[in-house]
């Protein structure tokens, strides 16, 4: 962590230097991306591993695209039991909250006597994309493919980058799993987004698009707006908590680390105290 004070007598220009507003439009990632998407809507599935081997160095043949059910089950039953309660509680909680706040169906008539009313009907296909490289966002998983399996949609299709040796984060799958996802690829980073987006061969096109990622991700989405439904742009994450004394310095820590994690090194997260024990309470908790 480092340690900004208001007495510092360079306060303001630190002050500037890291609250600083990262771009989410970088004229040379707009370009990479755009180079990415047209190859893939011009090739398809091989440009699609062409690019899985040229980032995540993965060497795959189309029929390897998709994880198959056996290894999501695998995945499951490897994970320790503590993580499975723990998603269970996490799948639970939300799947609740979900369920809740679904829109409802409602007729009336107006004042000509004419009848008036919505109906909500789910999306048929929906594409997830879940950070799986620097930062394998478990979270991400039951925070998006719990949504579309309370909201009833049939085809829940998650995309994650793989390692080197094909392998995507068991984690990921076993959260997948239990959340509810139908298909999973093994794909990544604005190729992926354009598979979706575009449909190929073997990832049929989805009809809106969810979920984080880095800059090309994101730029991705942005760029498919028309194409494809986008769910919004979400850039790196900017939190800001403000404490005295009486805070709980654990939860503090947690919510700054909740955003930290993202690992774009983009990310701003800011604690303001009044009280230094709780600052260095604070730091402990989040080494």
């Amino acid at each position: 962590m480092k340690y900004l004070e208001i007495h510092d007598s360079n306060y303001d220009r630190q002050l500037r230097v890291v609250t600083k507003t990262s771009s989410l439009f970088d004229q040379n990632v707009d370009q990479r991306t755009r180079e990415i998407l047209t190859a893939v809507q011009q090739k398809g599935d091989s440009a699609v591993i062409d690019y899985t081997k040229k980032f995540d160095k993965a060497s795959l043949k189309p029929s390897q695209l998709q994880v198959s059910p056996s290894e999501m089950g695998l995945a499951w039953d490897e994970i320790p039991a503590k993580i499975k309660s723990a998603l269970r509680l996490s799948h639970k909680n939300v799947k609740d909250f979900a369920k809740a706040s679904l829109r409802k169906n409602w007729t009336g008539k107006n004042a000509q006597g004419a009848r008036v009313g919505e109906k909500y009907d789910p999306f048929h296909r929906v594409g997830i994309y879940v950070p799986g490289g620097k930062a394998p966002l478990v979270s991400t998983v039951i925070m998006t493919v719990t949504l579309a399996k309370a909201a009833g949609c049939k085809e829940i299709v998650v995309a994650t980058p793989c390692n080197s040796e094909g392998n995507v984060n068991k984690y990921i799958l076993a959260a997948c799993k239990l959340a509810g996802a139908t298909e999973i690829y093994r794909v990544g980073g604005a190729q992926s987004i354009a598979a979706l987006g575009y449909g190929t061969k073997k990832i049929a096109k989805v009809q809106k698009i969810y979920g984080p990622g880095n800059a090309y991700v994101v730029a991705a989405k942005r760029l498919l707006v028309g194409h494809v439904a986008i769910d919004l742009l979400p850039g790196p994450s900017e939190l800001l908590v403000l404490a005295d004394s009486s805070a709980n310095s654990r939860w503090i820590a947690a919510d700054l680390l909740a955003q930290a994690e993202h690992g774009s090194t983009d990310e701003r997260v800011f604690l303001v105290s009044t009280s230094k024990k709780l600052l260095r309470d604070v730091e402990k908790h989040v080494q």
